[in-house]
């Protein structure tokens, strides 16, 4: 039987990286990109295999309407065996990319080894693990950016990531392993120091054996400065008035994420006393976590807890730079903004986000949005991916 690749994160290991280049620059004859359409096969996954029906991070309220859900699944199942029926009647080996799989059951697993399965491939996975703090820090900027820009609901989580299997690392290998089988799960530890050219998207072809020049990988880097998340804590807490999740407001997540990129500053650090309870059931499995992959996983937790701009508490995150302020100010109008920290500050600050994220987000912004949207249909359209 013939391998299809799955790619399955862990989430915040350069996913969208390795999902960009390949559905836009892949040209190695022997593979191909499945992806149901769309650039991550992460909403086509969880449509079709996901035990509780569409997962609401992916799709909002969408889950709650069964006729839409029956259309998305029927119209995702036909596009992706489509893509699986091309990719055998060509001999070429599929590859999908969907990190939403670190989290699935073995239940869902085994979904997804029979619909792939159906049309003649056997699964091989490929996934990467981040240390635990290190990926804790980059998983709740990540949720300031969705749960705070989508306005689901409002500020209610804490610096512990909402799925804690996403980090029981030995649970999600082994739960793979049962499915697939321990000789068809490769994780590797994520440090872009260890890779070629430091970059992902090169290991990974690497590792299952796809040739791709230098020049056609493609590096996306969503990370935000310490200021430009503290923004974000006070947008979601006392600012964002938008309706729950729709098309106009994914495209204002894009710009106002771009326009706080260029805020520069200082990354996110949290406090050892903010990640060693959630870490405390994981840490016993370090030694056979090591074993299996082969490197070492050890992290000094309290590296930066002296630094002055470290995270302590929940309140440090409404303390804000006067350089950050000013930035905000001058591209908001109306005036300075009063203090650098406490309730009012906050309000403030959570009001300018508001209104920066429905000001024109500049000619550059609004170009590279127009080309990607440009590139993806054109691509969609000649490659069927």
């Amino acid at each position: 039987m013939s391998h299809c690749i799955l790619h399955v994160g862990m989430p915040k290991t350069g996913s969208t990286s390795i999902q960009e280049t390949l559905f836009f620059d892949l040209d190695d004859p022997r593979f191909l990109y499945v992806s149901a359409g769309d650039l991550n096969a992460a909403r086509a996954v969880g449509v079709l295999c996901a035990d509780t029906g569409p997962p609401r991070h992916l799709f909002g309220a969408i889950q709650d309407d069964p006729d839409l859900v029956d259309r998305l699944r029927r119209s995702y199942s036909r596009r992706l065996a489509r893509g699986l029926r091309t990719a055998r009647e060509r001999g070429r080996q599929p590859v999908i990319s969907a990190e939403d799989c670190w989290r699935m059951s073995e239940r869902e697993f085994r979904k997804m080894q029979s619909l792939v399965g159906r049309e003649g491939f056997e699964i091989r996975v490929v996934g990467y693990l981040r240390p635990w703090k290190e990926w804790i820090q980059s998983n709740f900027q990540q949720r300031c950016q969705g749960e705070t820009i989508y306005g689901r609901k409002p500020w209610a989580f804490g610096f512990a990531p909402t799925s804690l299997n996403q980090i029981d690392y030995r649970e999600r290998i082994e739960t793979l392993e049962r499915v697939f089988g321990r000789e068809n799960v490769l994780v590797r530890k994520f440090e872009p120091r260890g890779f070629p050219g430091g970059d992902v998207v090169r290991d990974f072809c690497h590792r299952v054996g796809i040739s791709i020049a230098e020049s056609r990988t493609r590096r996306t880097n969503d990370s935000l400065s310490l200021d430009a998340t503290k923004f974000l804590v006070a947008y979601g807490r006392f600012g964002n008035r938008e309706p729950d999740a729709g098309r106009r407001c994914a495209l204002q997540h894009g710009w106002l994420v771009r326009r706080l990129q260029e805020l520069p500053g200082p990354p996110l650090r949290l406090h050892s006393s903010l990640v060693e309870p959630t870490l405390a059931p994981v840490l016993p499995q370090l030694d056979w976590l090591e074993e299996r992959l082969g490197a070492s996983m050890r992290e000094e937790l309290g590296a930066h807890d002296d630094a002055h701009d470290t995270i302590r508490s929940d309140e440090d995150l409404l303390r804000f730079s006067g350089e950050s302020l000013r930035w905000l100010a001058r591209l908001t109008g109306g005036g300075s903004i009063a203090g650098t920290s406490g309730e009012e500050t906050a309000r403030e600050v959570g009001e300018r986000v508001h209104r920066l994220r429905h000001s024109f987000p500049g000619a550059a912004i609004l170009g590279r949005s127009a080309r990607a949207l440009a590139e993806r249909s054109w691509t969609r359209w000649t490659r069927g991916v």
